[in-house]
């Protein structure tokens, strides 16, 4: 590849600077490339065995292995799937538009359902310009339908023995039943603004934060019968719905085409 002719070298304007064919540095050919110093020095790094490459941003290791992939090294393309997992956590959105470009299937998967933890319109990531327009719609569609599957999963995590149903007058009830039952208006409340943060964020972290609950245990707090059940019940119910959520959700199948 070195050997190929380099053509003329171009300016700042896009002219003829000079013909770097032949040139040379320290004996040395001169070859012109398009990445970055450091990034081929990282390269290097890889496949050195006396050296350790390091990666300080996701963006260095994807231009790494963009360059590796251009240069046809696809060992160490497979190989920067592993490396990839240090940022699921900081970036899960800029991890699935990586794993997509280099075809990580495992990882996609992996980072697409980190990605759950967050706000349906998620932080920016600069690795998304790596990836299509469909990869990306596919990644939102699949976060959809974990929401859906984690509202449904309300329904096997009833406690009839909550103070959601309490009889007495001076708990204000719900002007609709919920499911077959007749519910208190906090609960009513509760449930449906739980609904819409699982639409935003389908994830049991969404139904374990203590924000959510908070406002709707001091209404509850006013009623003596649901005061006196809310302290065991409420947090065994949150626990059975967050567990139901999750084993919902595991149940949806990212699409996936590479």
């Amino acid at each position: 590849m070195f050997n190929l002719p380099t053509g003329p070298k171009l300016n700042s304007s896009g002219g003829v600077e000079k013909d770097v064919v032949g040139e040379e540095k320290g004996c040395l050919a001169v070859v012109p490339v398009a990445e970055e110093g450091k990034t081929l020095g990282r390269l290097l790094d890889l496949i050195h065995p006396g050296q350790a490459a390091t990666f300080d941003t996701l963006q260095s290791l994807r231009t790494t292995l963009q360059a590796a992939n251009k240069y046809g090294m696809e060992g160490i393309v497979d190989g920067g799937e592993p490396l990839l997992l240090a940022s699921l956590e900081s970036d899960s959105v800029g991890v699935y538009a990586v794993a997509c470009a280099f075809k990580f299937e495992k990882t996609t998967r992996l980072a697409a359902k980190l990605t759950l933890r967050q706000p349906m319109l998620f932080p920016f990531s600069k690795e998304l310009e790596c990836i299509s327009g469909a990869a990306l719609y596919r990644l939102l569609e699949y976060r959809q339908a974990c929401g859906k599957q984690a509202i449904q999963a309300a329904n096997t995590a009833w406690d009839h023995n909550l103070g959601a149903w309490c009889r007495r007058q001076s708990c204000e009830r719900a002007s609709q039943t919920l499911g077959m039952y007749t519910v208190t208006l906090w609960w009513w409340d509760y449930i449906h603004e739980t609904h819409d943060r699982l639409k935003e964020c389908p994830s049991s972290d969404a139904i374990l934060d203590p924000a959510l609950a908070s406002p709707f245990i001091e209404r509850a707090m006013k009623c003596e019968i649901c005061q006196g059940t809310l302290p065991s019940g409420f947090g065994l119910f949150t626990s059975r719905y967050a567990k139901e959520a999750d084993a919902a959700v595991s149940q949806v199948h990212l699409q996936v085409e590479f």
